[in-house]
């Protein structure tokens, strides 16, 4: 059976809520962009419309200061003795068309400035709109299905934890045994009785039965899968590199596991002499005498085989 190695669901979580609030604040970015570019638009546009307004009324002006430099040349022109026409300066009049000139001429360069500019920020604008679309899109296609995939492998990993695929969040690595351990760990163990692997597909199911709401009164549904993922992920390749029950005590013990969590209890359930799984050959098939529950949820995990003593 293939292991796991879940290092951190609570990291998928936060990253799924981190998605959850960059869409979120993508969003507020969006609005708070487009009310500034609307705020924008709107000031070159009542700027335009001033600037325009200033134009003709300093137009108009212009043009009646210099009606009025006008007449007063006319007032001013006369003849000397000899009929020659003699015109005299209107110095006030003049200033005055000189000061509506250049009124008019600054008023048409701040027109020309903001009609500028009003043509660069609406380019942009259009510009920004068109990449703000694009991204507006991806966000409500991609970002709804990249939630629902981590979604369904949060359940998943979640599912796996619950069953006890992880220890803390770890693989856990079998305890190891050189040559010389090994062997004085089968001198020194606790004489059991033969146990091997039988395959599942060897049992006669059909004296087995079901599972009933009494068979999970003593130990309950989910601490029996997770006694079989430790058999699968611990205990069992330990015991075929030669690991008796003493080393799993000791496991436990650095580990800080209690019996009732720890290794040395799967251990005994599987390969101690008063708790293992027990059948009897029969023809080709194995009839079970103990251990049902597990055999049964170790069917439903998929396991291929597991440790049964089988009795002479």
């Amino acid at each position: 059976m293939s292991s796991a190695r879940v290092l951190s669901i609570q990291v998928l979580e936060a990253f799924k809520a981190h998605l959850a609030r960059f869409n979120t604040r993508a969003q507020e970015i969006f609005n708070a962009t487009e009310i500034e570019i609307r705020r924008t638009l709107d000031w070159l546009h009542e700027r335009l419309n001033y600037w325009r307004s200033e134009v003709n009324r300093r137009r108009e002006l212009y043009k009646l200061a210099w009606a009025a430099y006008q007449r007063c040349l006319e007032s001013r022109r006369m003849r000397d003795k000899n009929g020659n026409v003699i015109q005299l300066p209107c110095p006030a009049e003049e200033a005055v068309v000189e000061r509506a000139r250049l009124h008019l001429a600054e008023a048409e360069a701040e027109l020309r400035t903001v009609q500028e500019w009003t043509y660069r920020v609406e380019r942009q604008a259009e510009e920004y709109y068109r990449q703000a679309r694009r991204l507006k899109a991806w966000l409500d296609g991609e970002l709804p299905k990249a939630n629902a995939f981590l979604e369904r492998k949060i359940t998943t990993l979640q599912s796996y934890v619950a069953m006890g695929i992880s220890s803390g969040g770890y693989a856990v690595t079998p305890p190891t045994l050189a040559v010389g351990e090994a062997s004085a760990a089968l001198s020194s163990a606790t004489p059991v009785p033969v146990v091997q692997d039988i395959p599942l597909d060897q049992i006669n199911w059909e004296d087995v039965g079901a599972l009933g709401e009494a068979d999970h009164r003593k130990v309950t549904r989910e601490e029996v899968q997770q006694g079989l993922l430790k058999l699968e992920q611990v205990v069992r390749p330990a015991v075929q590199q030669g690991a008796c029950g003493d080393d799993f005590s000791r496991m436990d013990a650095e580990q800080n596991l209690d019996y009732a969590h720890g290794y040395r209890c799967i251990y005994d359930a599987f390969y101690g002499p008063n708790e293992c799984i027990v059948v009897e050959k029969v023809g080709d098939r194995y009839q079970v005498i103990n251990g049902r529950h597990r055999l049964l949820l170790a069917r439903e995990l998929g396991l291929s085989s597991l440790p049964m003593r089988v009795l002479d």
